[in-house]
């Protein structure tokens, strides 16, 4: 593929001369593709044409509005160094994005778009090039041709102080000796921790290696980086790294989008732990596990409990039963006498409590069933209206605790006192 340069006119075009005899000269900068000489073009224009950033200034990092105040760039720690950079480098990404897109409106603004038709497809281009639309645009003695001047003015010149505040920075890093640093890659699969962005084993791609750059680490001895970085660290940056993985040599080095995995494991770990737990409080036995009675499950007390007031309002109802003819399933009213027992037992054994303190902390939820039942049962049914069957008076049902025919001394004392 041929390498692209910027003609005398400012115009990107290709450079068919082969490498070393390019015409323009080899200090002439030369780029893979047509778009990104343009990008070339427009941002040194829109830099050179509106920034005001002054020159004068022979030290940029003093006294500088970007630095944090008592920033001292000889003095400053190596981590307190390199996160500056950092912070700058992520400032600097967002100007350069406010630049272009204050550029788009520009060009939406002076810029037109026609239907071209290329190899028998159409498609709109704009008819002017940035250079164009900028020369519009300096021409444009209206107040809106101002007002669009003094943004790109003003977003122009805040790139241009970052870039010259990072430069500085590099540039004193190197005055002060450089010291240990360490870069995650974070494009594709897992990244290696490297000592620069420069390293021989990156950017192989056809788009340049993405690092997280772990300022915590900057001025940290090789040995540190290494046991830390665990099976990450590159050994072509750190000779003295082993060769492992993840198993073997497990890292501390991760990236944010990692991080942020790992904090939505952890929390749904926490989740299915707390969850579990509250089940095990809500249980109705002393282990924390369903109680288990015949083909009936509980899993908390709640239903273990209701099942019981529910029993024990149809024996109350049993025994306040008068009519002859009446006739009841004593096997079922036994089998359920015999569930409520485990109920009972097993909640006394989890409350450390009798059997009889357990039935008077159930009394009130029996009773308001039983008082709903009492108020409407010498109320005619639907099914008695339906069919014109007389109503007939039933007396009322009351709880009355059962001992289960325990001796006093079992009824009275909690289960695990027992002895059987």
């Amino acid at each position: 593929m041929p390498k692209f340069h910027i003609t005398d006119n400012g115009e990107p075009a290709p450079c068919n001369a082969q490498p070393g005899n390019c015409p323009k000269g080899e200090d002439q900068p030369h780029f893979d593709s047509e778009e990104e000489a343009q990008n070339h073009i427009e941002t040194k224009m829109s830099s050179q044409t509106f920034s005001s950033v002054s020159k004068t200034n022979k030290d940029p990092l003093k006294n500088n509005p970007l630095l944090e105040k008592g920033f001292n760039a000889d003095k400053a720690k190596p981590d307190n160094f390199d996160a500056t950079i950092n912070e700058l480098e992520s400032k600097k990404i967002a100007a350069q994005l406010e630049q272009d897109n204050q550029l788009s409106i520009i060009n939406r603004e002076y810029n037109e778009r026609e239907l071209v038709k290329t190899n028998g497809q159409s498609k709109y281009e704009w008819t002017k090039s940035q250079k164009e639309v900028l020369e519009d645009l300096k021409n444009d003695k209206s107040d809106d041709g101002q007002k669009l001047r003094d943004q790109l003015k003003e977003k122009a010149t805040n790139l241009k102080k970052l870039e010259r505040t990072i430069n500085a920075l590099n540039s004193k890093f190197v005055e002060r000796g450089g010291w240990n640093r360490a870069f995650l890659a974070t494009s594709g699969g897992d990244g290696h921790v490297h000592n620069s962005t420069d390293c021989s084993t990156c950017n192989k791609g056809k788009t340049p290696t993405q690092f997280q750059w772990m300022t915590n680490y900057s001025g940290s001895d090789e040995k540190s980086i290494v046991d830390d970085a665990g099976y990450r660290a590159c050994t072509v940056c750190y000779p003295s790294a082993p060769i492992g993985d993840a198993k073997s040599l497990p890292t501390k080095m991760l990236s944010e989008e990692e991080k942020e995995k790992q904090i939505a494991r952890d929390e749904r770990k926490q989740k299915a732990a707390d969850k579990a737990q509250k089940a095990k409080d809500n249980a109705p036995t002393a282990s924390g596990e369903p109680l288990k009675i015949g083909y009936d499950t509980f899993k908390t007390e709640r239903t273990a409990i209701t099942s019981y007031a529910d029993s024990e309002v149809d024996f109350a109802i049993d025994r306040a039963e008068t009519d002859d003819d009446y006739r009841v399933n004593s096997k079922f009213l036994e089998d359920q006498r015999e569930k409520n027992f485990i109920i009972l037992k097993s909640l006394a054994e989890k409350r450390g409590v009798s059997i009889q303190e357990v039935q008077k902390e159930l009394e009130p939820k029996v009773n308001t069933k039983l008082k709903k039942y009492n108020k409407t049962r010498n109320e005619q049914s639907h099914i008695e209206m339906i069919n014109n069957i007389k109503h007939r008076n039933v007396n009322e049902a009351v709880y009355e605790p059962d001992d289960f025919g325990l001796s006093k001394e079992k009824y009275t004392t909690p289960p695990q006192e027992w002895n059987d």
